[in-house]
C-alpha cells in the first residue's frame, strides 16, 4: 500500500471500506472513480468524466469487473448514479454533519491509495455545498472523501483552477439532498407535438406555400417532430434542426404528446422510434412462464439501446432504474410497465394514448390499451 501526505497509517475503517467498495470507472477514453452505496446496488460517480454513456464498466482488484446502468444523473451538479449489475460487498454511508475546519480526513482512490489532507472550509454554489481539502495529491474524479470512520463526507470533482495541492468536491450534505430529490416522483412531463411518419418522398417548404423555396427531402418513413397542424401543412422539426412545412397528405401521425426526454430517461420520442420499427423476426414462443419473462426484458433492453439508453436485460436491474409512477394518468411514452407480482413479472414499453407494447408467450409484438378505469394495473410503472 502507498501512502501520501502525511506519514499515518489509514485507519481499519477506510482501508476496509475503500479495498472492496471503491472501484475504477472505464469508458472509452478516460479512467475515473466511484463508490458503492445504498447496500451495495448503486455507484456513485462524477457526470462529467462519464459524459453521455449509460453503461459503463467497473472494475475492482478483489473481485473483477461488472457493469454499472445510468440511473438518474445531473451535469450541473456533475453528479451520475448508475445499477451495478453485481452488487458491492460494501456500501458507503455518507455522511451529513457538516466538517470542521483543521480536521485531517482521508482521500481514497480506486487503486488502493490512502492520503490525508486537511479540510481548509466549505464553499457554496448556490444551493450546492462543496469541501476543500489543502495537501492533496493526484486522485481519480470521483473518488470519496472519507473520515476516520470511514464515512463519505464528499466526492472529488476536479476543478480547472486552483492550486495542485487543493482539492474540493461536492460535500456529503449536497450529495443527500440529491439522491433524495432525484428518488421523488417524475414532473410533469413537457409536451413538445407529436410523431409523424413520411409517406413517401416529399419536400419540405421554408413556409406554408408550395411555392416557397425547398429546404429539405424527406424520405419514405422517415420520422419528423410535427409541431403545429393545418388543413394543409404540417410544420415540422427536420433533422437538421430547422423548421420546415409539409403537406398534411404525406405524414401519418403515429404517436401524439411526444414528451421531452428528462435527465437519466431515454426520450420517450426515440423509444416509440424503435418500437415502430422493431425486427420481429428475432421473436419466439416461450415455452415457460420463466423464459417469457426474460424475453420482455431482452425486448425492452434492445428497443431502449436502439433508441440510445443501454439497460440492463437483467430484470431485477431494470427494476431499480428510474423514477416510479403512481397511476395511468401520470405515464409518459418510453415509460417501462411491470405487470404481475413481486415473484411473477413481465415488462411492457407504454407509447402513449394509454396504450403499451410487449411481446407475448406466443412470440407476438402487440400494443394493448388500458381499460377506461384503471388507475393502477401494474405492479410497478418506471420513468
Amino acid at each position: 500500500m502507498i501512502f501520501y501526505g502525511a506519514v499515518q497509517r489509514a485507519p481499519a475503517q477506510v482501508t476496509d471500506r475503500a479495498d472492496k467498495g471503491v472501484f475504477k470507472v472505464i469508458t472509452d477514453d478516460k479512467v475515473s472513480a466511484g463508490f458503492a452505496i445504498a447496500g451495495g446496488k448503486f455507484l456513485l460517480t462524477c457526470d462529467h468524466v462519464i459524459g453521455l454513456d449509460s453503461k459503463i464498466k467497473i472494475e475492482d482488484s478483489n473481485s473483477g469487473s461488472r457493469n454499472g446502468y445510468l440511473v438518474f444523473h445531473d451535469s450541473q451538479l456533475n453528479v451520475a448514479v448508475y445499477r451495478m449489475d453485481r452488487p458491492s460487498s460494501v456500501s458507503f454511508v455518507i455522511n451529513t454533519n457538516s466538517v470542521k475546519p483543521g480536521s485531517m480526513e482521508w482521500l481514497a482512490g480506486p487503486r488502493s491509495r490512502y492520503s490525508t489532507a486537511e479540510m481548509t472550509g466549505i464553499k457554496r454554489e448556490g444551493d450546492t455545498a462543496f469541501v476543500v481539502m489543502k495537501g492533496a495529491t493526484s486522485l481519480e474524479p470521483g473518488s470519496p472523501f472519507l473520515n476516520s470512520k470511514g464515512e463519505v463526507i464528499g466526492m472529488y470533482q476536479p476543478s480547472d483552477s486552483g492550486s495542485l495541492r487543493t482539492m474540493s468536491g461536492i460535500s456529503g450534505y449536497s450529495l443527500t439532498q440529491f439522491l433524495k430529490a432525484q428518488s421523488a416522483p417524475p414532473s410533469a412531463p413537457t409536451v413538445i407535438g407529436s410523431l409523424g411518419q413520411v409517406l413517401d418522398t416529399t419536400r419540405a417548404c421554408e413556409s406554408a406555400d408550395l411555392d416557397s423555396p425547398t429546404i429539405f427531402t424527406a424520405s419514405p418513413l422517415q420520422y419528423l417532430l410535427v409541431e403545429d397542424f393545418s388543413a394543409d401543412f404540417l410544420k415540422v422539426t427536420l433533422p437538421t434542426g430547422a423548421i420546415g412545412y409539409i403537406r398534411a397528405s404525406m405524414v401519418k401521425i403515429i404517436a401524439e404528446n411526444v414528451t421531452t426526454g428528462t435527465q437519466g430517461v431515454v426520450n420517450g420520442g426515440e423509444v416509440v422510434r424503435a418500437v415502430k420499427t422493431f425486427d420481429t423476426s428475432g421473436l419466439s414462443a416461450t415455452a415457460s412462464t420463466g423464459s417469457w419473462q426474460a424475453e420482455t426484458a431482452r425486448f425492452v433492453e434492445e428497443i431502449f439501446s436502439t433508441a440510445g439508453r443501454e439497460i440492463s436485460g437483467d430484470m431485477s436491474v431494470q427494476m431499480d432504474i428510474g423514477k416510479s409512477v403512481q397511476s395511468v394518468g401520470e405515464l409518459q411514452i418510453g415509460d417501462r410497465i411491470y405487470f404481475g407480482s413481486a415473484k411473477s413479472l413481465w415488462v411492457a414499453i407504454y407509447i402513449g394514448n394509454d396504450e403499451y407494447c410487449s411481446v407475448t408467450r406466443a412470440g407476438k409484438l402487440v400494443t394493448t390499451k388500458f381499460t377506461p378505469t384503471s388507475s393502477k394495473p401494474f405492479f410497478r410503472a418506471l420513468h
